[in-house]
């Protein structure tokens, strides 16, 4: 377990894991919404980290943190506020073609749905392990990369694509983001519901498979 600071609060990545990931956009929450919830959050994530509590038991409260208020954020990002740049076509093909240029580098891609003003998708980064295990290996990758290294890459380089595309400057994503480390099949195959019905939870589509940024992968 490695500890990355960002917004001034500790983030907890464990090595090469399976994670379900929401990023969104800049302007995708009015302060006056995500405020409070932040806020509420911090609080109890600084008491955690801060407290007597072995690593293993800060993990897994941490986690349930992530769960009860990431529900509070996903029922306010379906409302679907801002420009929801990311709802044109163009636009969501350029998070797409940046999600998949790191698959097989750095993480495997499972699975993925564009939402107007956010994106989920779940990826493994146990692909890393072999460069982990043995530091000369160079095969399947140029150097290890952490979660938040690989956030920075797919929010960076998707930002600059997305603006030049629609001739805009600026922060294009929220600085936040949101993921949650996979603990077990049923938690694998909850996540990948999910993701499916997100868009018909929304009112984007009325059933699975109708909605044309979502997408899974066949694992034979």
């Amino acid at each position: 377990m490695k500890y990355y600071y960002f917004n001034r609060l500790p983030h907890l990545t464990p090595i090469a894991a399976s994670y379900f990931i929401t990023i969104r956009l800049r302007d995708s929450l009015p302060q006056s919404l995500f405020l409070p919830i932040k806020e509420a959050y911090e609080e109890e994530l600084h008491s955690v980290l801060k407290s007597n509590h072995s690593k293993a038991d800060k993990e897994r409260l941490t986690d349930d943190l992530k769960e009860k208020y990431f529900a509070n954020f996903e029922s306010q990002l379906d409302n679907q506020y801002g420009e929801c740049h990311i709802a044109k076509p163009e636009i969501a093909f350029k998070v797409i073609s940046k999600l998949k240029q790191y698959d097989k580098k750095y993480y495997d891609l499972y699975a993925y749905t564009i939402m107007p003003n956010h994106v989920h998708f779940l990826i493994d980064t146990a692909i890393q392990s072999k460069y982990i295990n043995d530091p000369t290996e160079k095969d399947m990758v140029t150097g290890y990369k952490s979660l938040p290294s690989i956030m920075n890459l797919i929010k960076g380089g998707s930002s600059r694509a997305c603006n030049k595309l629609l001739n805009r400057k600026g922060a294009f994503w929220a600085r936040d983001y949101y993921d949650r480390t996979i603990r077990n099949d049923n938690h694998w195959n909850n996540t990948i519901h999910y993701i499916i019905n997100n868009p018909i939870k929304a009112g984007i589509t009325s059933k699975p498979g109708e909605h044309e940024f979502t997408w899974v992968k066949i694992v034979e």
